[in-house]
């Protein structure tokens, strides 16, 4: 039995809410063993008198965002969602502020294996159920803890992986679905990264050579990275203190090109780069987030089929891509890490395509560098209810662009995609490229 949840005025950044917590059995077998405990945040409807039963909850992204730190800037880009729902926010287990499993550990070891086997030893807790499904079923005691009904489930990225897995463990809930930036759950993503990494470059390049102001000021930019990359590998630069090697770069750059804004200043870091500036890309470089220490992404990232690496596949998906500088990396080091995590026994589990009539909308970026539209391919024959919406020139995540937003809401509110009103977003705009 899932107690009510008491909440309490709060404030997270300058969005005032209610806050509260939940404790739940850190493994469900076991319920009088280790609880975990879960940090709730909701956010009331702003029109208490056209406050829809169902509200939204929100699934971040990563593995291992916070939710509750995603709420600073998805409150304000959501008004006219947030008008008619509340808006819940809960970090995921070993995140933020639901009990967070963290590994800061002195040690002059690199090797992957070695580093897991420390952190095991020091994190206090059974991180074989810090798990998607894990957290999926914890979502579900939130929601019965708040004491909703049915609800709305939009999440974004490995977030929208998540949701797919809520509908097909608590499907009797779900009212509708938003999955933004998605990968079908039979898709292996994380080995079609450098593909579509590439893809996403290719496109920007079509982009820039179409645009007379970057195709005058960078002619050669995507023709001479490969030279730049092969440069670096040889050679890494010092600038400000910190070392560029050809590996970084490729992977900045991919992160670069995960946003709208990010890719519109590729071209000029690239084409000052080749010329032996460094500095710009570097700066831009130090923006792209980092979290070390953190410990559940590998939970998940080691043990659930559609976050699989397999070294062999990734090394062919690289073949002729930037990302061969970095991803075959990556995955070698996946496979050490993962190899010294705990076994976990999946083999009771539906990892397949989610087939479900629930109306679902997936968002997707045309150019998304790393959910690309090729990774939702065949959602309307598993997904009868679902409606595609695609972004021209939209990168990974898009459910903020333009006038996706009122999309959004319309679709809520309409509860169906059927008839669902769409023109607007081929008028999205692009950023302008950046010239200097």
């Amino acid at each position: 039995m899932i107690l009510p949840i008491v909440l309490a005025a709060c404030a997270i950044g300058s969005v005032s809410a209610q806050c509260g917590t939940l404790a739940v059995p850190e493994n469900r077998a076991l319920p009088g063993g280790p609880q975990v405990t879960l940090g709730i945040a909701v956010v009331p409807a702003t029109d208490r008198s056209t406050r829809r039963a169902d509200p939204v909850f929100w699934i971040a992204g990563g593995p291992g965002g916070s939710a509750l730190e995603d709420l600073k800037w998805l409150v304000p880009s959501f008004p006219d969602v947030l008008r008619h729902r509340d808006l819940v926010f809960v970090d995921q287990r070993g995140v933020g502020r639901s009990s967070p499993l963290s590994c800061q550990i002195a040690t002059s070891s690199a090797d992957p294996a070695e580093l897991v086997r420390a952190c095991l030893g020091v994190v206090g807790a059974d991180v074989t159920h810090y798990r998607t499904v894990d957290a999926m079923d914890d979502l579900d005691a939130v929601r019965q803890g708040l004491g909703y009904d049915k609800i709305d489930v939009f999440g974004g990225s490995y977030g929208a992986t998540a949701a797919q897995v809520y509908m097909r463990r608590h499907a009797e809930t779900v009212r509708a679905v938003v999955l933004d930036g998605a990968t079908l759950l039979d898709v292996p993503v994380l080995e079609r990264w450098s593909s579509s990494g590439q893809r996403a470059l290719d496109l920007l390049h079509r982009r820039c050579h179409a645009d007379r102001a970057c195709a005058k000021a960078f002619p050669r930019w995507y023709e001479r990275f490969p030279a730049l990359l092969a440069k670096l590998r040889r050679a890494p630069v010092r600038v400000g203190g910190a070392t560029f090697d050809a590996a970084e770069v490729a992977e900045g750059v991919h992160e670069l090109t995960a946003t709208m804004q990010g890719a519109a200043a590729v071209p000029f870091l690239l084409a000052r780069a080749e010329a032996g500036t460094y500095a710009p890309l570097a700066r831009a470089l130090a923006l792209v987030p980092t979290t070390p220490g953190r410990v559940m992404p590998l939970a998940i990232m080691c043990t659930e089929p559609w976050a699989i690496q397999r070294p062999a596949a990734v090394r062919a998906d690289a073949r002729g891509t930037y990302l061969s500088y970095v991803d075959p990396l990556t995955a070698d080091g996946m496979a050490r890490a993962c190899g010294a995590w705990p076994a976990v026994d999946t083999t009771a589990e539906d990892w397949s395509r989610v087939r479900s009539d629930v109306p679902t909308l997936v968002l997707v970026g045309g150019s998304d560098p790393k959910d690309p539209p090729r990774n939702v391919a065949g959602v309307t024959q598993a997904m009868p209810n679902a409606a595609v919406v695609t972004v021209p020139g939209g990168a990974h995540g898009v459910s903020f662009v333009g006038c996706l937003p009122r999309v959004l809401d319309d679709f809520l509110e309409a509860g169906t995609g059927r008839g669902l009103d769409t023109s607007c977003v081929s008028l999205t705009p692009y950023p302008a490229f950046r010239l200097r």
